[in-house]
């Protein structure tokens, strides 16, 4: 399997990539919201309603979408072994079919990722795949909710890899892919795992861009909002509210920026209070579907 290399690629090559890639870039702010609440899409502009009460009260600063807000479809896979050996070590493989207009797109998208709450077990594992391809590397720190009670936040850290499939590989085995990522050795020393479709699953995903928030200093990031449903059954799995920034690293003055977005994150808790779906992450939710259990619980 081979795929075009450019020289602006972070992920193949020398130690220095590897080095320079272990920075954390981006800050994610998540909140997880019932699905039930957001079957339709005045259910999405009341719950902007509320969230708007937070922006109002905070001054940040926000830029909406001009007209109708954007709206994006892809299917979402995730694929793993029987015994999900790969999400109980904290990896994840995913895999993503954009649309446009109702038309997939010509390449699939494959995101290889190691994510903890430890920043400096993260930063110790290498996801970049063994061979020479196009691929984008991205640390990040993930700030979520408590799981137990509304207004607090608490951080994960993600490195993923994020290939290009081609077309004319969108038929290759998974087990052929999972052999791309030499970090998986550590699950599995000496043997390739067979890997498939986690609980035979595929999720339709909506997104939605509200518009921009401009917290100052730089730090600006698009508001989405997601709405996952089971493309089987149609019945709607979770939604997500969030918002992304970056930053050259993460570092003292990065971090003393960051404070106030933390505070208003922890407000904008209170103002969706009834929206709000604790204790758990998508992915989470995907490997628990027809009542498998598992010990990740992210």
């Amino acid at each position: 399997m081979s795929t075009t290399r450019t020289e602006s690629d972070l992920e193949c090559g020398p130690k220095l990539a590897a080095e320079a890639e272990a920075v954390v870039r981006f800050a994610e702010f998540k909140l997880l919201l019932k699905p039930d609440e957001l079957r339709h899409i005045v259910d999405a502009y009341a719950l902007w309603t509320h969230l708007y009460r937070a922006v109002d009260k905070s001054g940040v600063r926000f830029v909406p979408t001009p007209g109708d807000p954007p709206i994006r479809a892809r299917d979402v896979m995730f694929y793993d072994t029987p015994r999900f050996d790969l999400y109980e070590n904290h990896f994840i493989l995913r895999r993503r079919t954009h649309y446009r207009d109702g038309w997939t797109k010509s390449h699939d998208e494959l995101t290889f990722k190691f994510r903890h709450p430890d920043v400096e077990r993260v930063r110790a594992v290498d996801v970049r795949p063994g061979i020479k391809a196009q691929a984008r590397i991205k640390f990040k720190r993930e700030i979520l909710p408590l799981p137990d009670r509304i207004g607090g936040a608490r951080h994960i850290y993600t490195r993923n890899c994020v290939m290009v499939l081609p077309q004319a590989e969108r038929a290759v085995d998974v087990d052929t892919l999972v052999g791309l990522f030499p970090a998986l050795r550590a699950v599995h020393p000496g043997r390739r795992p067979h890997v498939a479709l986690v609980n035979q699953v595929t999720v339709n995903e909506t997104l939605s861009e509200f518009g921009v928030l401009d917290f100052g200093h730089g730090l600006a990031g698009t508001v989405t909002l997601a709405l996952w449903r089971d493309t089987e059954t149609s019945a709607p799995v979770v939604s997500e509210l969030g918002f992304q920034l970056k930053f050259d690293r993460l570092d003292e003055q990065t971090e003393a920026r960051l404070a106030p977005i933390e505070s208003f994150f922890r407000s904008v808790q209170h103002q969706i209070a009834r929206w709000l779906f604790l204790g758990t992450t998508k992915t989470n939710l995907v490997y628990r579907r027809q009542g498998r259990e598992v010990s990740n619980r992210e």
